[in-house]
């Protein structure tokens, strides 16, 4: 099948969304549609791509693959009736798993529909290792998340602390995966994809670091197996027009796609 007969559906037209977008118009895919957006009216004006408003025109347009990149509401309300309906779904809002209902229905929709969740890696490195570890037994996960001030603008965060006034690094949480994912939406997908790779939500130790000192997104992670140690330590660039997110996660929901799924080689 060449690519431009690849169908790719795209839920959620943001940051991401639009890079990811932009990524397969490069690559020569021909066939890429949003189903039911919000976005600057200058580029869903843009004629390369397809608007779906349903699930009914999304099932009726037959897409090869379903992409999500539209936050956590998208993962409870729409997701699982594309699954439903035999898609294939590449989950963005990894940290939405954080929430039993959500694994659970997705759970329930795809074997309804025999189709997939496929959660990204995302921003973070490291995790075909992690899980691999975990099949000799983890005893200890940390995670440790450093972003500059600026990123938890708009989060619980700013409502504790005076981003704009810090000199030195600050501890915005001490928590589980579970509690950084709820309470931290935008900033906790990494902890979620961590903890689902490795000892669970409730078991993956998060701190989460507000530090004026970097202008990069920092990711750690500790885990200790009966196989032995893991440590990871990576510091990305934000996507550009959203400090939140790593542009590491755009790529990887790029990579995830493109080679993996769809089998095309990949192309810089």
């Amino acid at each position: 099948m060449t690519k431009d007969r690849f169908r790719v559906a795209v839920i959620g037209a943001g940051t991401i969304g639009q890079s990811f977008a932009e990524c397969l118009s490069r690559d020569s895919f021909d066939q890429i549609a949003f189903l039911d957006v919000r976005a600057t009216p200058y580029f869903m004006a843009d004629e390369r791509y397809g608007r779906l408003t349903s699930i009914h025109e999304l099932v009726a347009w037959r897409p090869t693959v379903v992409v999500e990149c539209a936050g956590h509401d998208a993962v409870s309300n729409v997701v699982p009736d594309v699954l439903r309906e035999g898609f294939d779904v590449v989950l963005s809002s990894v940290g939405a798993l954080a929430k039993v209902e959500n694994r659970t229905a997705l759970s329930s929709s795809s074997s309804a529909g025999g189709s997939r969740v496929i959660p990204i890696a995302g921003a973070i490195g490291g995790i075909d290792a992690l899980s691999a570890a975990s099949r000799s037994g983890l005893t200890e996960v940390m995670y440790t998340g450093r972003k500059p001030p600026r990123a938890w603008a708009g989060t619980p965060a700013a409502e504790e602390v005076d981003l704009e006034a810090l000199t030195s690094q600050r501890v915005v949480f001490i928590g589980t995966a579970e509690q950084a994912a709820l309470k931290f939406p935008a900033n906790a997908n990494v902890a979620a994809t961590i903890a689902i790779h490795g000892l669970g939500f409730e078991r993956t130790s998060v701190t989460l670091i507000a530090d004026p000192s970097i202008h990069l997104n920092c990711h750690e992670i500790y885990a200790k197996s009966k196989s032995g140690e893991l440590r990871v330590s990576m510091s990305n660039e934000p996507t550009p027009g959203n400090p939140k997110t790593s542009w590491l996660a755009a790529l990887s929901l790029q990579q995830t796609v493109v080679t993996k799924l769809l089998g095309v080689p990949w192309r810089n």
